[in-house]
């Protein structure tokens, strides 16, 4: 799943495999508007901070911690107008080491 639209907090289902990455995306149509973002994984009935950053942009991918199959939740707390959020996924770990590693060479 991977929900997309306007608003300041959105939800991805929990995951029959584990993730270790979540993509975030912004509709840049408007202008960048995030500000500040955390991404939560649901812990029994309360919600625990992985990653939290303070603009998103084009594209942000953030390496959770470690894989998880939990429910993901994305709030905005600072924006300078309503989010337009373009992509909140959620990935599953690469089968190659050399490709994880690779990969990480490319984050921010």
């Amino acid at each position: 799943a991977s929900p997309s639209g306007e608003g300041s907090s959105f939800d991805l289902p929990a995951t029959v495999e584990a993730v270790d990455r979540v993509v975030l995306q912004e509709d840049l149509a408007l202008g960048q508007r995030v500000r500040e973002w955390a991404v939560q994984v649901a812990q029994g009935s309360s919600w625990s901070t992985l990653a939290q950053g303070k603009a998103i942009g084009h594209k942000r991918i953030v390496m959770l911690p470690r894989p998880i199959s939990a429910a993901l939740h994305l709030t905005i707390s600072q924006a300078v107008a309503t989010p337009q959020i373009r992509h909140f996924g959620a990935y599953k770990p690469c089968g190659d080491k050399r490709e994880t590693a690779d990969f990480q060479s490319y984050l921010v």
